[in-house]
Parts: structure tokens; C-alpha cells; sequence
């Protein structure tokens, strides 16, 4: 998976990726106090601690969206940019649907 995340990325943009490797293998590691620490007690714990062990290791490719976010803005297309946020915002709310409900 790891070499996954590095094709294709120019030397500049690694830097990004790897902060979200490391992130999320800091998360993975101290998943339970990370939880502890916002609050999650009780019934919702469990549920908590799921999400953030599903979510955590796709830390690199949000990191990788903002930084290319900002890239378009820079090459004067804030609208592709605008574009792909919002085209993975209603994927991320379709699927939620199709995989939580």
C-alpha cells in the first residue's frame, strides 16, 4: 500500500503524504486514548473507536486533496478544485448511505 501512495507523486508532494502516513499510524497506534481524550464514553465508544479504525488509514489521500486543492487554486482553476471537493463530498455521503445504513 505504501508504494501505492508514492507513484506518480512529484518529490515536492511527498512531504504531504508522508505527514498523513505518519499521522495515521500515530492514530492506529493510540487509537483508544486518542478516543479517551475527545470524550467518547459508554455506548458510543465502540462505535468511535470502529469509525476512527476506518477512517484513519485514508489520512494520506485527504492530506493529498487538500494539498492538490490548493494547486489548482494556484494554477488558476479554483473551479476543478472546487469541483473534486464536492464531487468527494456527496461520494463520501452516497456511500455512508450505501455501507452505514
Amino acid at each position: 500500500m505504501v508504494s501505492f501512495l508514492w507513484i506518480g507523486i512529484h518529490p515536492q508532494h511527498r512531504n504531504s503524504n508522508l505527514a498523513g502516513l505518519v499521522i495515521a499510524a500515530i492514530g492506529l497506534l493510540w487509537t483508544v486514548d486518542i478516543l479517551h481524550f475527545l470524550g467518547a464514553t459508554g455506548k458510543i465508544f465502540p462505535y468511535a473507536e470502529d469509525y476512527l479504525r476506518m477512517l484513519l488509514p485514508f489520512i494520506p489521500a485527504y492530506m493529498l486533496q487538500t494539498v492538490f486543492a490548493n494547486f489548482f487554486v494556484t494554477a488558476g482553476r479554483p473551479g476543478l478544485g472546487s469541483a473534486l471537493a464536492i464531487g468527494a463530498g456527496a461520494l463520501n455521503i452516497l456511500l455512508d448511505y450505501v455501507f452505514i445504513v
